[in-house]
């Protein structure tokens, strides 16, 4: 794993070859029933997509494993980023839809202008449906265990048993975080353009892999939530992201 990090010939050789098989299977979606599967594959291949979710113990029966689901979709960390009217804030916006149409354009698409404007306009939907960083630290206000069965009833439009079996996750009882934001999302994607669904995951896969992918995408991926949102002038040498790829890989 370490060499083949350190590989950078290799790497670009190889180009978008090893991830086409995925971005090729998302391109193929052609009708919203497939979405929600879609959805939980991605998850399990580490795009997080429009919720998140992980096992955890019951918060309130600590001898209790649970899957436990949380509000996702977001490009950029927080919701202000989206929504609030500052200088600064605008111009992380802007520099968002630049990179959305740089990653697009890195996938091989066409039209990445636009297309990137519609992600920034759906994502910016999502935002404004999201709860605040305050409620969601609220331990309180986001314990809400539920059924399936009551899941699909709060926030019905998504497959969610489809979307819980393909990613691999119980789902005899879950812990939903943020139910309001959950039946907002949902509602969201079932009325959202197939097409945006689809850039959206292509977008979120890159970034997810960028440093495994060509240096184009590594660099812009960097240059984005790096320099951008950070204030991280450079990225580290390959060697020592190849020491963290490594590790993470032996300790997951």
């Amino acid at each position: 794993a370490y060499a083949s990090f350190l590989d950078d010939a290799g790497v670009e050789a190889k180009g978008l070859t090893p991830i086409a098989p995925w971005l090729n299977q998302i391109r193929e979606l052609k009708s919203r029933a497939g979405y929600a599967a879609l959805e939980g594959e991605a998850a399990r291949n580490g795009v997080t997509g429009l919720f998140a979710g992980f096992v955890t113990q019951d918060d309130r029966h600590t001898d209790v494993y649970i899957t436990a689901l949380g509000q996702a979709g977001l490009g950029m960390p927080d919701r202000d980023m989206y929504l609030l009217s500052e200088p600064h804030m605008l111009e992380l916006k802007a520099a968002y839809l630049d990179h959305l149409t740089k990653m697009l354009t890195l996938a091989g698409e066409t039209n990445a202008a636009a297309r990137a404007k519609a992600i920034l306009d759906f994502e910016t939907k999502i935002a404004k449906a999201s709860w605040t960083r305050e409620d969601v630290s609220d331990a309180t206000k986001t314990y809400n265990k539920m059924s399936l069965a009551q899941l699909q009833k709060l926030a019905p439009g998504f497959d969610w048993a489809r979307y819980l079996r393909t990613r691999g996750a119980g789902a005899n009882q879950l812990l939903v975080a943020e139910p309001s934001a959950f039946k907002s999302i949902a509602a969201l994607a079932a009325g959202a353009p197939l097409q945006v669904l689809r850039d959206q995951l292509i977008v979120q896969s890159l970034d997810n892999y960028a440093d495994v992918l060509p240096k184009a995408i590594a660099d812009e991926n960097f240059a984005f939530y790096g320099t951008k949102l950070n204030g991280t002038p450079e990225n580290q040498p390959r060697w020592k992201r190849a020491v963290d790829f490594t590790t993470n890989i032996l300790t997951d």
